[in-house]
């Protein structure tokens, strides 16, 4: 399984697709992912609205995947809110996913990245498949 390995965004998108069974779609929703194996997926997140690039055109499908990105994808595959707009940690202030990180704490599918404080969330930092393991446990109630 690799747990410590980092895993790339196009991993995360087979992962999520098979999870919400997604069907294939017929657009191309980005211009660098022809030649991924997660090709497939990739349309098949975007077109249900899940997935967005690393720019307007691009999805980078070999690039590692972000805690605050982790927190987006989630958000918007499984609909986590954050009722109370509280604000969990201090390290994701003014961070374009807050909202969505915020509300992946409010489901407890998050605690936070430095234990015992856990006041942090450490957005900028790639995600392994061991933890994106277990925010998949915690966010399917397994």
């Amino acid at each position: 399984y690799c747990p410590t390995r980092k895993i790339t965004r196009g991993e995360m998108a087979a992962f999520l697709r098979r999870d919400l069974e997604l069907p294939d779609v017929a657009e191309d929703f980005f211009t660098d992912d022809s030649e991924s194996v997660f090709h497939a997926d990739i349309n098949a997140l975007a077109g249900a609205g899940v997935a967005f690039g690393c720019t307007e055109t691009e999805y980078c499908p070999n690039e590692p995947l972000l805690r605050e990105e982790l927190a987006e994808l989630f958000v918007l595959a499984y609909g986590f809110e954050n009722p109370d707009d509280t604000d969990f940690f201090v390290d994701d202030d003014g961070n374009r996913f807050e909202a969505a990180i915020n509300a992946m704490a409010s489901n407890e599918i998050t605690l936070g990245c430095n234990p015992p404080e856990n006041d942090q969330y450490c957005p900028q930092r790639e995600l392994n498949r061991g933890e994106m393991a277990s925010f998949f446990v915690r966010a399917l109630g397994l």
